[in-house]
């Protein structure tokens, strides 16, 4: 400001110098002149002063107005500071919030996983106890079932020995019953067997030995012949006889008679299919006719029987093969229970065949026939046996 005013007051000084300077140099002094000038001068100075005025009102203006930018400024900074300011703490406020959030939202998951946590807990406690009631309960259950089953099988063996003990009783009344039976049966089949033999015989059965002899001769009172010559071989059991018919000479009144081929009889009382035994193994040892042991072994389980006979003089070892016992074979023209099988003989004669049946009350024996073809003649032999014990 001070130097802007040393100018003007120059600009003022070098007005007034040049005005001066005019006048000397003229020789007639002009009193108008000096007025103009002055006029002239005051005019410029106040044009100048208005300039400076002009210039400092406007120097102020623009100072004002760059004061008032600069409080704008200020102010537009100070409102963005604080605008900034209340951002800065609307988001703290809103972090805080959300924090606060955050921490209760997680209070609350805590809380949220504790309660759960807490009824898993109680819910395992009381899946626990029900488990523990409900496998007591089983428990109880089983040890009351394997009580009911031990009474019912303390009852079932009571009943069991009780039924067993009158099954016992009953089987021994009637074993006692059946030997007094069978006593009186067996009494009456060797009655009716001994006059069933005595008969086939015509004679009593001997008491010793395996050959009658029934050769006989007589002249009638007009002298003519009468001639027998033959025996019967015999193999004898309490129930049945084996008889081996043999005849070589035959003469009646001069008049001789066809022979009767050799034929095996059997006779005796044979087994009822009911007594047949339905178990058990039987052996039945005996004789054939023709000599020679007689082994014969039946399953009374599988209904079948086989065996042999021995050193036979004619015909060797016989096999007689396993075949089924059938509730009704043909044996001498009687029906009876029995087997019919192949028989093999030893010596080589062939198309064997053999049957036997079974005699007696109980089938204690068998007796039976072998057949065989030796050269264009038939063959037989008759045989018996009587079994022991029946075994399982």
């Amino acid at each position: 400001m001070k130097l802007k005013n040393v100018t003007l007051a120059a600009a003022l000084l070098a007005v007034l110098t040049g005005c001066g300077s005019s006048g000397g140099g003229s020789s007639t002094p002009k009193t108008s002149q000096p007025t103009a000038q002055n006029e002239q001068a005051r005019q410029q100075v106040t044009d100048a002063k208005k300039a400076e005025e002009t210039r400092k009102a406007e120097k102020a203006r623009k100072a004002e107005e760059a004061r008032k930018a600069e409080e704008a400024r200020k102010a537009e900074e100070a409102r963005k500071a604080e605008e900034a300011r209340k951002a800065e703490e609307a988001r703290k406020a809103e972090e805080a919030r959300k924090a606060e959030e955050a921490r209760k939202a997680e209070e609350a998951r805590k809380v949220e996983e504790a309660r759960k946590a807490e009824e898993a807990r109680k819910a395992e406690e009381a899946r626990k106890a029900e488990e523990a009631r409900k496998a007591e309960e089983a428990r109880k259950a089983e040890e009351a079932r394997k009580a009911e089953e031990a009474r019912k099988a303390e009852e079932t063996r009571k009943a069991e020995e009780a039924r067993k003990a009158e099954e016992a009783r009953k089987a021994e009344e009637a074993r006692k019953a059946a030997e007094t039976l069978n006593a009186r049966d067996k009494t009456n089949a060797t009655i009716q067997a001994k006059l069933l033999k005595e008969q086939a015989l015509g004679q009593e059965v001997p008491s010793s030995g395996n050959i009658i002899n029934k050769n006989h001769e007589e002249i009638s009172s007009d002298g003519k012949l009468t001639k027998y010559r033959g025996y019967q071989q015999i193999y004898n059991q309490p129930y049945s006889i084996v008889i081996s018919n043999n005849e070589f000479e035959n003469i009646i009144n001069d008049v001789e008679q066809p022979l009767k081929p050799h034929n095996i009889q059997i006779v005796g009382v044979a087994t009822h299919e009911r007594n047949i035994p339905n178990s058990g193994k039987a052996t039945y040892i005996g004789k054939g006719t023709e000599s020679g042991r007689l082994i014969y072994k039946v399953d009374f389980d599988t209904k079948k029987g086989q065996g042999s006979v021995s050193s036979q003089v004619l015909y060797g070892r016989v096999e007689l093969k396993e075949a089924d016992i059938q509730p009704q074979i043909s044996l001498n023209d009687k029906a009876v229970v029995g087997i019919q099988g192949v028989a093999v003989s030893s010596s080589g004669m062939t198309n064997g065949h053999y049957q036997l049946g079974f005699f007696g009350p109980e089938a204690e024996e068998v007796s039976g026939i072998a057949r065989f073809k030796f050269v264009d003649e038939d063959k037989e032999f008759g045989f018996g046996g009587t079994r022991g014990e029946i075994t399982k």
